[in-house]
């Protein structure tokens, strides 16, 4: 009876000995399903600068899964942002706006056994000074009052006169040749009425200003000093490269 059950007992340790023999072999392990898309939406616009990217997915043999996303500008994506990831969810913060990102999660069961997933993308938001890069051609009209024993005042206009506008940071943008402005002098955005406008917060005098309008035309005021001023208006005539 003690011999029967020793080979009962030994009988069990092989066939169990054998089904972990089974699954450490790659070849009967089965890989983890393709990651699928749960958010942001595929293609989604408008999307937020800080974001978080969720997916779903399943192993057959409901063995832990642990993740690798590759994220970036290129598509396909090519920079490993983070690996061994646990759970089926990250958060990506720091985006640029007005850019399209694209984002692949790649599946690695208990085993090694990898599934890669497709690659999705999204657009972040539009940056609205993106209409008012360019170029304009503008006429001016300067006023200046030259003090001695009377006032007298003179005024010059012109035309012909070539604004830039660029971003350099975050609701700001650079004015060029418009009153000889340093390289990186910001214009911040202010709320207005029937424009968008966008004033030099710096000076002690009045505000120097741009302002849009939705023809694609451009007002700017220069206070030059307190005894001249300057207003240019004009048209784009091209957008700047690059920008």
């Amino acid at each position: 009876m003690k011999a029967t059950k020793r080979f009962f007992y030994l009988v069990s340790i092989c066939i169990l000995a054998y089904a972990c023999q089974e699954k450490n072999d790659d070849e009967k392990n089965s890989p983890p399903a393709s990651p699928t898309l749960v958010a942001p939406a595929e293609a989604s616009v408008n999307v937020n600068t800080s974001i978080d990217l969720v997916w779903e997915c399943i192993d057959p043999d409901n063995d832990a899964l642990t993740y690798s996303i590759y994220f970036s500008a290129n598509n396909p994506p090519d920079s490993l942002v983070i690996s061994n990831l646990a759970t089926a969810a990250y958060s990506i913060t720091g985006l640029e706006l007005s850019k399209t990102y694209f984002w692949q999660v790649v599946a690695k069961d208990t085993y090694g056994i990898e599934t890669q997933g497709p690659v999705w993308q999204f657009s972040t938001l539009i940056d609205f000074r993106d209409g008012f890069v360019g170029e304009y051609n503008c006429w001016y009209k300067c006023i200046t009052a030259y003090v001695g024993d009377s006032v007298v005042v003179v005024i010059d206009t012109g035309y012909n006169k070539i604004i830039g506008i660029e971003k350099i940071a975050d609701s700001s943008l650079k004015v060029s040749n418009m009153g000889g402005w340093p390289p990186n002098y910001e214009f911040i955005f202010v709320p207005s009425g029937n424009s968008v406008r966008f004033e030099d917060p710096y000076g002690s005098g009045p505000d120097d200003y741009v302002e849009f309008f939705g023809n694609d035309s451009i007002h700017g005021y220069d206070d030059i000093s307190w005894v001249r001023y300057c207003h240019y208006y004009g048209k784009k005539i091209n957008q700047i490269a690059g920008r």
